[in-house]
C-alpha cells in the first residue's frame, strides 16, 4: 500500500462503517486515478470534498435513524412527560405565591403569571392526546418562546432566579420537539398513566398549600424551581411515566433509551445552571444572555453525548443478542426453525419493540 492509498483510507475512515465496506475500495481506486502522477498527499480540495462527503453521508444516516419508529413511539411519551414536570412546576409557585407577603412589590402577581404559564402545558398535552398535532406544537413553541424571552427581558433581582430557570426553557423546547413528531399509535389504555401521573404530579404542590408556611422577608423566592418540594413535584411526575409503562405492558429497551435521551438536555442544564439560583453563583457575574447561551450550549453537547453513549449501548446489546442466538445454535446442533414473524429461534421478543 502506498503512502497515498494509506492517506486517503485514513480520509474515508470518517465515513460509516456500512458505508465503508460498499464503496471504500472503489472510491478508492477512483481517487488514485485522479490524483496528479508524482503526488503522495491529498489536495486540499480533495480532503474538503471527502469531509464534506463523510458528513453528508453520516448526516443521512443519523436522519433515518432519528426518524425511525423507535423515536417515533418515544416522542409522544417523552413530550407528555415533559409537558407534566413543567405544568407541576406550577403547584408550588401558587403556594409561594399564597405566601409571599413579605416579597417585593409585585411578584405576586409574577408568581401567579408564572404559574399561569406552567399549568398551560396541560392544554399541549390534551391537545396531544386528542390528536391534534399542530395545535399542540403551536402552543408548546408559543410557551417556550414566551417563557424565553421572559428571562431574557427580567433585570435585577429576578435575574437569579432566570438564570437557574433555563432548564425549563429546554424542556420546552423539548416538548415542542417531540410533539411535532409524527408519533406511531398509541393504545387508549395508557391514558390511565396521564390521569395518575397528574394526579401524583400535583399531590406534593397540594401538601405545600395546606402547610402554608410563614413567610420571608426575601427567602421565599429562592425555592422556585429548586427546593426539594419542587424537585419532589418533578419527580413524581416522573413516577407518573413509571405507571404509564406499566400500565402500557411493553416498552422495550430501545424506547425506554430513547425517552431517557430526550430528557438528559434538560437535566444538563438544570445540573448547571441550577447554583446560580441558590446564590452559589454571583447574580453580576453571570446575565441572562450569558446563561442563555450556556444553557444551549449544554443543551446540545449534553444531546449529543447521550446520542452517542445510546449508540453504542444498542451496538453492544445487538452484540450480546447475536451472540446468545450463535450460542443457541451451537447447542442444538445447527440452525432452529425461524419463529412466525420471521425472527430466528432463541432470540426472544425483540429488544428494539
Amino acid at each position: 500500500m502506498t503512502p497515498l492509498e494509506r492517506r486517503y483510507r485514513r480520509l474515508l475512515a470518517l465515513y460509516p462503517p456500512a458505508h465503508r465496506r460498499e464503496y471504500e475500495d472503489e472510491m478508492v481506486t477512483v481517487l488514485l486515478a485522479d490524483t496528479a502522477p508524482g503526488r503522495d498527499r491529498p489536495s486540499v480540495a480533495t480532503i474538503a470534498d471527502l469531509l464534506l462527503g463523510a458528513a453528508t453521508v453520516r448526516l443521512r444516516t443519523a436522519r433515518r435513524w432519528l426518524a425511525g419508529d423507535a423515536w417515533r413511539r418515544a416522542a409522544p411519551l417523552a413530550a407528555k412527560l415533559v409537558c407534566l414536570l413543567l405544568a407541576a412546576r406550577a403547584v408550588p409557585v401558587l403556594g409561594l405565591a399564597a405566601t409571599a407577603v413579605g416579597g417585593p412589590l409585585g411578584w405576586r402577581s409574577t408568581l401567579l403569571t408564572s404559574a399561569a404559564g406552567s399549568l398551560a402545558w396541560l392544554a399541549v398535552v390534551a391537545l396531544s392526546l386528542g390528536g391534534r398535532r399542530a395545535p399542540a406544537t403551536a402552543v408548546a413553541g408559543a410557551l417556550t418562546v414566551a417563557g424565553a424571552a421572559g428571562m431574557l427581558l427580567d433585570e435585577g433581582i429576578a435575574e437569579r432566579l432566570s438564570i437557574s430557570g433555563w432548564y425549563l426553557v429546554v424542556f420546552g423546547a423539548t416538548a415542542t420537539v417531540a410533539v411535532a413528531i409524527r408519533p406511531s399509535p398509541v393504545p387508549p389504555h395508557r391514558l390511565l398513566g396521564v390521569a395518575l401521573g397528574v394526579a401524583v404530579a400535583v399531590t406534593p404542590g397540594l401538601v405545600q398549600l395546606a402547610r402554608r408556611p410563614l413567610p420571608f422577608e426575601w427567602f421565599w423566592i429562592a425555592p422556585i424551581g429548586i427546593d426539594p418540594l419542587s424537585l419532589t413535584a418533578l419527580g413524581a411526575a416522573a413516577l407518573g411515566l413509571v405507571t404509564w409503562l406499566v400500565a402500557a405492558r411493553r416498552l422495550g429497551f430501545a424506547v425506554a433509551a430513547r425517552i431517557a435521551v430526550l430528557l438528559v438536555p434538560g437535566a444538563a442544564v438544570r445540573v448547571l445552571l441550577g447554583p446560580a439560583g441558590q446564590g452559589h453563583l454571583l447574580v453580576d457575574a453571570v446575565r441572562p444572555a450569558w446563561a442563555a447561551v450556556a444553557a444551549g450550549v449544554a443543551a446540545l453537547v449534553s444531546f449529543g453525548l447521550a446520542l452517542i453513549v445510546l449508540t453504542v449501548v444498542e451496538r453492544v446489546v445487538r452484540l450480546v443478542l447475536l451472540g446468545r442466538m450463535v450460542e443457541a445454535e451451537r447447542a442444538s446442533g445447527g440452525a432452529a426453525e425461524p419463529l412466525p414473524d420471521g425472527r430466528p429461534a432463541g432470540s426472544g421478543r425483540d429488544w428494539r419493540s
